[in-house]
Formats: C-alpha cells, structure tokens, sequence
C-alpha cells in the first residue's frame, strides 16, 4: 500500500466534501481580488500575469 501522508486515517469523503468547501471559498476570493483589482485599473494581462493564465482565459470568465 503507498501511503501518501495525507489523511490515512481519516474518513475520505469528510476530506473531500473539506477540499470542495476550501476550493469553493478560494474561488470566491479570487474573483473579489481580480474584481478589486479591475477597480483600481489594473489591466487583464497584468491580473493574468500574477496569477500565471492566459488573459483571454481570466477576462472570459470574470468579466
């Protein structure tokens, strides 16, 4: 058995429905940053930059 070192022992459902919870609240605050960074006047291509994707990519799914 390979053991990886996370969460052997712990239930793997409680530790996914944990990890969608945790990818759930990133998604919201990454979308306030750029929203707050669009306000201050910061462009798509330096936004996209920062967060190392395309800005055709972050303009398409935040604007």
């Amino acid at each position: 058995m390979t053991r990886t070192g996370f969460g052997e022992d712990k239930d793997p459902l409680a530790e996914l429905r944990a990890l969608g919870e945790a990818r759930r609240s990133a998604e919201r605050e990454l979308t306030a940053g750029v929203r707050r960074a669009r306000n201050r006047g910061m462009s798509w291509r330096l936004i996209a930059t920062t967060l190392n994707v395309k800005a055709r990519a972050l303009r398409r799914r935040y604007e």
